[in-house]
């Protein structure tokens, strides 16, 4: 139900699926049971408004009974038009954020950057 309500939402444009490829680094980390979602979209506004509509916080709500909360969980970054992110460059980005902090490699919504930042 959150894929499909995802990519009827105003500026989304990709997210990551089984059909994606065979990420080896993405498949370890399934096979270790984390639950891995990507996704790629118009603007910052766009996913801000897609993650407060209604049904994406249902399914969101008991997330902390389900799963450990890993810190930091969650990293943004711009890309290219013509670019489409990988797992690889999602977790070193995260490990970044983690380290640095928030950049405009690998930020947060508390911390955003714009595109223009990013230099893309």
């Amino acid at each position: 139900p959150g894929s499909a309500a995802a990519a009827a939402a105003p500026g989304f444009r990709w997210q990551l699926d089984s059909e994606y490829g065979a990420d080896p680094d993405l498949a370890a980390f399934e096979d270790e049971g984390w639950l891995v979602n990507m996704s790629l979209w118009d603007s910052l506004a766009h996913l801000r408004a897609f993650l407060g509509h209604a049904g994406h916080q249902a399914l969101t709500r008991r997330r902390r009974e389900w799963f450990e909360r890993p810190t930091p969980h969650l990293v943004l970054w711009w890309l290219p038009d013509h670019e489409l992110p990988t797992f690889s460059d999602a977790m070193a980005r995260l490990e970044t954020l983690g380290e640095l902090g928030p950049s405009a490699q690998a930020f947060t919504f508390q911390f955003p950057f714009s595109a223009a930042d990013s230099a893309l």
